[in-house]
């Protein structure tokens, strides 16, 4: 009887599912893992705050701008 081979990836559950890692007989390296993931945490910190520095630029702008809608359409008596 002919048994047909699967390709590899296939047979590792499929390339959709096959995380390809360099990982050196099958052994993760957890330090650079770590140091990945707390350099992501880093940036992700790091744009969170940036985005609430302009967020509350922005609230400013907007009051600002209320304000001086307001005081034009006193003045043109609206």
């Amino acid at each position: 009887m002919n048994t047909l081979s699967l390709p590899l990836n296939i047979r590792r559950g499929g390339s959709d599912t096959n995380l390809n890692f360099d990982v050196p007989d099958g052994v993760l390296d957890f330090h650079k893992v770590k140091l990945t993931a707390d350099s992501l945490k880093q940036k992700i910190l790091k744009v969170t705050e940036q985005i609430k520095i302009e967020q509350t630029s922005r609230d400013g702008n907007v009051a600002e701008y209320l304000k001086l809608v307001n005081s034009c359409c006193r003045q043109e008596g609206m």
